[in-house]
């Protein structure tokens, strides 16, 4: 990490605008109870659900058993990791998790409200590299022609790295060795064997990011875990002295769940954004400290956001993002792709307001404001809405 990123803020300080942010676009924080114990399944499995897959994906699997089989609604939650598996004893993890959407929306809203913490946080040069390894289908695929590849060549890889051809061939791309460097110019690329439901999820991704101004760029060789990660993985790095430094990790992990054990399937996508444990004065920080106990700060949604058509999802985070600048409230359930499901978390609510975003006002760059009692309504132009909202 460097000066330029998230260590210019104490812990407390950062965790607060994290958990602001995170709960305006919907995330709530982990409930404390919840706990490696609770899963339902054997203490040997625990042990090894831990040790191969780490504390935030355990974590998915905690919620998804907790989860009644008839909520269609996906979990969207929060949490601390200060003791990250492996990692630096003076870094903690913030990780966002998004349990039960299998399309691309899940991607858009884990790295818009990363990104948006990242802001909070003061990082104004950052950027996204992102990367599609495709369903189990397309890896295995890609796997196949990789070796195929390597062992054409096999002559001119380093003897310690012909053990990796059987074992993880992976590996060898990213290996630091000039012949490794030199082969990895000519490798087969995973997004060239994605298949076409992973090809169009892939795509409808970055559409996402480029509505959102998020500048970003294809990594072909960037993984992640083998065990765990599907279709997309992505880091945000900021520029620093020393070059461009990961600020955030994560990615799709559509077939975690029923590999912890838990005999159910569950989309899932997360991301673990990274900061300081300590402060300037070497205090260390608590796991409920300006997090888990500040649910109260919560407001109440003056108006329930509601989109209708793909291009009126694409922009709506755009939308909503201006709305959270602006400190409006707001409710969104942007994981529904149908009007009824999202009319009806306004009716249990009881938010007064609608604000309607479809094909039509996505073109016109307008939104449609209907007052639920009256059924009144006012077409708004994007550009005003923060200013009328708060005048209502």
């Amino acid at each position: 990490m460097s000066e330029s990123d998230t260590r210019v803020f104490p812990p407390a300080n950062f965790l607060k605008r994290a958990g602001d942010v995170a709960r305006y676009y919907g995330f709530r924080p982990l409930p404390l109870a919840l706990d490696i114990e609770t899963l339902p399944i054997g203490k040997q499995e625990r042990v090894r659900t831990v040790a191969e897959f780490g504390e935030r994906h355990t974590a998915a699997g905690i919620c998804i058993s907790c989860k009644t089989p008839s909520s269609q609604a996906p979990l969207m939650y929060f949490y601390l990791n200060l003791k990250p598996r492996g990692g630096d004893d003076e870094v903690a993890e913030f990780n966002l998790e998004v349990l039960g959407t299998p399309t691309s929306i899940g991607e858009a809203m884990i790295m818009k409200a990363a990104w948006a913490i990242l802001e909070e946080a003061g990082i104004v040069h950052a950027s996204v590299s992102i990367n599609s390894v495709g369903d189990r289908e397309s890896q295995a695929r890609f796997i196949r022609e990789l070796t195929n590849y390597y062992r054409k060549h096999i002559e001119e890889l380093p003897t310690v790295s012909r053990a990796f051809l059987s074992k993880d061939p992976l590996r060898l791309l990213q290996g630091e060795h000039e012949n490794l460097k030199r082969l990895r110019e000519h490798a087969p690329r995973p997004v060239t064997y994605l298949s076409e439901a992973s090809r169009r999820h892939f795509k409808e991704v970055l559409e996402y990011l480029e509505r959102m101004s998020v500048p970003y760029a294809i990594a072909d060789y960037l993984f992640g875990s083998r065990d765990y990660y599907t279709k997309t993985v992505f880091e945000i790095k900021g520029e620093s002295r020393q070059g461009a430094e990961p600020l955030a990790r994560g990615g799709r992990y559509d077939e975690l769940v029923r590999r912890l054990g838990l005999r159910r399937d569950a989309s899932g996508v997360g991301i673990t954004i990274y900061f300081l444990r300590k402060d300037a004065k070497g205090r260390t920080l608590r796991r409920d400290e300006g997090l888990l106990g500040a649910e109260a700060r919560t407001r109440k949604p003056k108006a329930c956001f509601v989109q209708v058509g793909f291009e009126a999802k694409l922009k709506s985070l755009t939308v909503l993002d201006m709305l959270r600048r602006a400190r409006i409230p707001m409710y969104q359930s942007l994981h529904h792709d149908r009007l009824s499901g999202q009319l009806s978390a306004a009716e249990t609510l009881r938010i007064p307001y609608l604000v309607i975003l479809g094909q039509r006002e996505a073109l016109s760059d307008t939104v449609i404001v209907r007052h639920i009692a009256t059924r009144s309504q006012q077409v708004v132009e994007i550009s005003r809405l923060s200013s009328y909202l708060k005048n209502l």
